[in-house]
């Protein structure tokens, strides 16, 4: 009799971070019902995988079904998938953090149950050629990656069914494809429609896999008529684990298969994974933050340090756990459940690669006082940044973005201030009826606009310029000297009349949260210039009250917004009165349950109704304090 084999496979993740209530919730309509009704099938076998984050979570609060997980890898039944730790897309990162990873859930499946995963799943099934060394050299034989991928390496549909090998330098890594088709059946499709299904494909004969990931939301009724009836069809089906099925079968075929995702996830990004950081700044911002905290540890392993070297070992190893869990996939995307949309997701990254680099500071810096200059390209435009940094803060401005803030850490409490959303016009991601964000939401973002522009205006994006600055060409003259760093930006646009001149200098002192603004604005003509000038600060607030309100308010020389949530104030401090426009920045995310509005932080905006004669200026200083 003509026979399939068939290889079952569950995916299990919940991202760091989440609320114990909402994985409860999974545990015990999802995954509890499944590995139940898979108990009761001993013939059936499945191929499972478990990020390490909902594995430490199952162990601490349900040690019983830890011990369901045993019994099933103890006969044979289970058998688990390797992955990253902290489900990460392994090809964004850097070799060594990917070695890290898959090591770390390799650990503790072993430590958990008593085997060392041969087989790796990949998060989003983002795959490129250059994960090969590193999977194979973490023990990794073989991975399961959606038919999609060899589809689209014009690979015929027939050798679907059969193993495949891929090759990167001499590194190999065997591979399966799973079958998208027989994927859509379940459960859209009564269980016996799959049978049937496989039936025909066993008519083929050979020895055929058909791989099949079933999701974890299938409900147990459905679960246990599928299992019976695979299990009353064992003359034919051949109920396989994938190290099963690579004993029987040795031969595979070579292909190369080049840089993907699954379907949805490429189509959403425009082809490679790597576009999401082109579409969503916020994402890069995020991605480089990560792929710099990653450098400095690796630095700091070949350095000095100037603590004692036991101290410095499990410093080291503790700043690469703060980076690995800053590494979960959902902060680099806009995920199916929001991912980088969310508020929560970006801080929960954030909080992690501050807390990371906090330890690096530690073992560099001790406890001295410092305040230090980097000019580099951060965020990988091909444009330098500029990054101030002392024992509380970590200042980022971008010369090219309008001399903008960029990133405002404040290390006490590991949380970027500036931590925000910009409202963009897409599927996932659609703006309120005020439109898309013109640019960036960032920090002292400068804006001169025509008379007359009322806070209305300004949020809904219907303004009129009177003079280009926000996102152009800043010149910087960064200027050090002990204990003390500052940043002279300066730009001149042509106004309706005549040019016009806007210099600001960030200064910045070590040992303390707070910084100073000095501005000033100068009518570079003969004529008189009449416009309103205000600096754009955008802060990522959790603070209900404050983000629900919008506020304009004349003759304010001070504000001060608290956070009790985050145990954090910032207060602006004017040498001159402004007004003031305070309104939050709020997205919708549309996914299957619908649309949600996100509160993403709040804007405040000084600014002051400027009439200058010809070569007159308006200055004006503001200081930005921090505290917790």
């Amino acid at each position: 009799m003509k026979t399939i084999n068939l290889i079952l496979g569950i995916h299990c993740h919940q991202p760091i971070g989440t609320a114990d209530h909402i994985i409860e919730k999974a545990y015990r309509n999802n995954y509890f019902p499944f590995f139940n009704a898979l108990k009761e099938h001993p013939r059936i076998k499945i191929t499972a995988h478990f990020s390490g984050y909902l594995l430490e979570w199952l162990e601490k609060y349900h040690g019983e079904f830890i011990e369901l997980l045993q019994e099933l890898t103890r006969r044979s039944q289970l058998e688990f998938l390797g992955g990253g730790y902290y489900e990460p897309i392994l090809p964004i990162l850097p070799s060594g953090d990917r070695r890290g990873q898959l090591k770390l859930l390799t650990e503790k499946i072993n430590k958990l149950f008593k085997v060392s995963p041969t087989g790796a799943w990949l998060a989003e099934q983002v795959y490129a050629p250059e994960i090969i060394e590193d999977l194979e050299l973490q023990g990794i034989e073989y991975i399961l990656l959606d038919d999609f991928h060899f589809q689209k390496s014009q690979i015929e549909a027939e050798s679907l069914f059969n193993p495949f090998i891929l090759d990167r330098f001499g590194h190999l890594l065997k591979a399966l494809a799973i079958h998208s088709f027989l994927k859509q059946l379940l459960p859209a499709q009564p269980p016996d429609k799959a049978v049937l299904l496989l039936k025909k494909l066993s008519s083929l004969g050979g020895e055929r896999v058909a791989v099949v990931t079933i999701d974890n939301e299938i409900e147990e009724q459905y679960l246990s008529k599928l299992f019976g009836l695979i299990e009353a069809n064992l003359t034919w089906i051949s109920s396989l684990r994938p190290a099963d099925y690579f004993e029987k079968v040795s031969k595979a075929q070579k292909v190369y298969v080049g840089e993907g995702a699954a379907r949805e996830v490429a189509e959403q990004a425009g082809g490679a994974f790597n576009n999401y950081f082109s579409k969503y700044p916020e994402a890069n911002g995020i991605y480089k933050k990560m792929l710099s905290v990653s450098k400095k540890i690796q630095m700091l392993k070949r350095g000095k340090t100037i603590v004692a070297a036991k101290t410095r070992e499990e410093k080291i190893r503790e700043a690469e756990s703060e980076l690995y869990k800053a590494q979960f996939n959902e902060a680099y995307w806009p995920a199916k459940s929001g991912g980088i949309n969310l508020p929560l997701v970006r801080r929960e990254a954030y909080s992690h690669l501050i807390a990371a680099e906090n330890l690096v500071y530690g073992l560099t810096h001790g406890n001295q006082n410092y305040c230090e200059l980097s000019i580099l390209d951060f965020d990988g435009d091909g444009n330098p940044e500029v990054l101030v940094t002392n024992r509380l803060l970590n200042a980022y401005f971008s010369p090219t973005y309008g001399g903008s803030l960029f990133e405002l850490d404040y290390k006490p409490e590991n949380i970027n201030l500036l931590d925000t959303f910009a409202r963009y016009k897409n599927k996932g991601l659609k703006a309120l009826e005020a439109g898309s964000d013109k640019y960036r939401k960032v920090s002292l973002l400068d804006h001169v606009l025509e008379e007359g522009t009322n806070i209305e205006d300004f949020r809904n994006n219907k303004y009129k310029l009177f003079a280009d600055f926000a996102d152009g060409l800043y010149t910087v003259l960064p200027r050090r000297k002990s204990g003390e760093v500052s940043l002279r930006f300066s730009r001149e646009a042509n106004a309706n009349s005549g040019p016009l001149k806007i210099s600001k200098t960030a200064t910045f002192h070590a040992g303390q949260s707070a910084f100073i603004i000095e501005y000033e604005i100068k009518n570079c003509s003969d004529k008189m210039m009449n416009f309103l000038f205000g600096t754009e600060f955008c802060l990522t607030w959790v603070n209900k009250k404050m983000a629900e309100h919008i506020e304009d308010i004349e003759g304010l020389d001070k504000i001060k917004l608290f956070d009790a949530k985050q145990g954090v104030s910032v207060s602006f401090k004017l040498s001159k009165a402004a007004n003031i426009w305070k309104y939050p920045i709020v997205t919708s995310l549309v996914n299957q349950g619908g649309t949600q509005e996100l509160k993403q932080g709040v804007v405040v905006f000084p600014n002051w109704k400027l009439a200058l004669q010809g070569g007159e200026s308006f200055k004006v200083e503001l200081r930005v304090g921090i505290e917790q």
